[in-house]
């Protein structure tokens, strides 16, 4: 970071020192859906082999409706290309798990 005295007036440091005490909430949700995937399987609601390319595809097909209105560019794929490592296997389960809470 850089004090430019414009956006930044002061270093990290100093700010925070100077700052009013009042409470904040700090957290993250990267793995929210994660358990929401893992409760679904915990409860019997999908097992792992629900997860394979065929899930993906009709998962993701959905997604890139809302992504792409036109026919142009085929969405499906290039959310495929962007997402899908390179050589998971069409039945690699706990792979396409992974990829869905990633």
């Amino acid at each position: 970071m850089v004090q430019d005295n414009y956006f930044m007036p002061d270093v990290p440091r100093v700010l925070w020192e100077k700052r009013p005490n009042i409470p904040i909430i700090i957290g993250t949700n990267k793995d929210e859906w994660a358990f929401m995937e893992l409760a679904f399987v915990a409860f019997g609601i999908k097992n792992l082999s629900t997860y394979d390319e065929g899930w993906f595809e009709c998962e993701y097909s959905v997604l890139a409706s809302y992504l792409n209105k036109s026919e142009s560019v085929n969405s499906k794929s290039l959310l495929e290309a962007v997402y899908v490592p390179y050589g998971l296997a069409a039945d690699d389960h706990l792979g396409w798990l992974k990829l869905s809470v990633s």
